[in-house]
């Protein structure tokens, strides 16, 4: 095995970590790439999706630019000012459970040959 730096792969040098502050910068880049896609959404929604824990800082130092909702359960949403979003009234679309909702493969495809078999042949 041999070891390289991250930089000589990516043919750059490697985003900065977070600060000593907490605003953490990448935190805050990853918050609005996914508001930008997914949003409005709950902090618990963005940490499920990104299986990062860590996120609070990078929330919290995103605040003053960020707008907020409340659900129907009481929860705060954020999203971003300029994104667009459907009228009052207009039903949520269906989602996949977390752990699919990336994924949008035929079961077949996802499966190796043989458990497609058993599984097809199961329902």
């Amino acid at each position: 095995m041999r070891n390289a730096l991250v930089s000589s792969w990516l043919g750059r040098e490697i985003d900065p970590l977070p600060t000593d502050d907490g605003s953490d910068p990448v935190g805050q880049d990853l918050v609005r790439r996914y508001l930008a896609a997914y949003g409005p959404a709950a902090t618990a929604d963005v940490r499920a999706w990104s299986g990062l824990a860590g996120l609070p800082g990078a929330v919290a130092a995103l605040r003053g630019e960020l707008i907020t909702f409340r659900d129907q359960r009481g929860r705060e949403l954020l999203d971003l000012p300029d994104a667009p979003r459907p009228t009052p009234g207009t039903p949520a679309p269906v989602r996949f459970l977390p752990a699919f909702d990336k994924a949008e493969i035929p079961r077949e495809q996802s499966l190796v040959p043989h458990q497609a078999t058993l599984a097809l042949k199961s329902t």
